[in-house]
């Protein structure tokens, strides 16, 4: 499956179950300079960031926030939606992130969470190398010439066990999360790594292919990344006043 058709599912979630009534408060967490998730309709948006060159160039925030996602004391109001892409795997303490952002979230509130999938190839490369070759890869491989310079990817990683795909359903369960939707796929870096270079594709498929072989397919290094929608229930009675006529079914790799 690729982002597309991920992302696609991961906004049909959000229409079925935001409020269509009234502008939705919408917390980009991480958010940075664009957005992976578009709301339809009337919205007002907060952009969180750790970096302030990303604030700067950020153009369609509403109110903007410097500071830590870690930090419990940055996230002061309540949202009916909190997007945090491509953010947990910088976090040296991704749990702490998590249950910041559960706490800020409306009873119906929403969270969509994008990371890579650390049980991959990409995954365990960018986790077992140092981040110059992360900035070298960027400038030589991406041809980013701003690599590595300040509020420019890429930001040095941790891709802690808690941020895994498992681990954060587990995390979602235990803070009584619905999990609305949950997929593993094949992201765009790879694809940009074929297209550009097919030798050295060819080179960093072959642990993913040797991991099916040898496990008789139950062990896919290949899926990239993954996106996750998660929900609080609401109370009892509201609940019942908006109980969608379709659910989709939460879905895993």
């Amino acid at each position: 499956m690729q982002q597309d058709t991920v992302l696609r599912r991961a906004h049909d979630a959000l229409q079925t179950y935001l409020p269509s009534d009234r502008p939705v408060d919408v917390l980009e967490a991480g958010g940075g300079s664009f957005t992976h998730i578009s709301v339809p309709g009337r919205r007002r948006v907060t952009v969180l960031d750790i970096s302030p060159e990303q604030l700067e160039r950020n153009e369609y925030a509403d109110e903007k926030i410097l500071g830590d996602l870690e930090d419990p004391a940055v996230l002061t109001a309540e949202y009916d939606l909190i997007v945090c892409f491509d953010v947990l795997e910088h976090l040296d303490r991704p749990e702490r992130a998590f249950a910041n952002m559960v706490g800020a979230l409306r009873e119906g509130g929403m969270v969509v969470i994008g990371c890579p999938n650390l049980v991959s190839t990409k995954g365990l490369l960018t986790k077992l190398t140092p981040h110059g070759f992360h900035v070298w890869y960027y400038k030589t491989i991406r041809g980013d010439r701003n690599a590595g310079k300040p509020g420019h990817a890429p930001f040095p990683t941790y891709l802690r066990k808690s941020m895994a795909f498992n681990g954060l359903k587990r995390a979602a369960k235990a803070a009584g999360l619905e999990i609305i939707f949950a997929r593993s796929y094949v992201g765009p870096a790879a694809d940009e790594l074929k297209a550009r270079k097919p030798l050295l594709h060819a080179l960093y498929d072959i642990p993913a292919r040797l991991a099916r072989i040898l496990s008789v397919g139950r062990l896919d290094l290949g899926d990239t990344d993954f996106v996750m929608v998660l929900r609080r229930p609401p109370a009892p009675a509201q609940a019942r006043s908006a109980q969608p006529a379709t659910v989709p079914a939460a879905s895993s790799a």
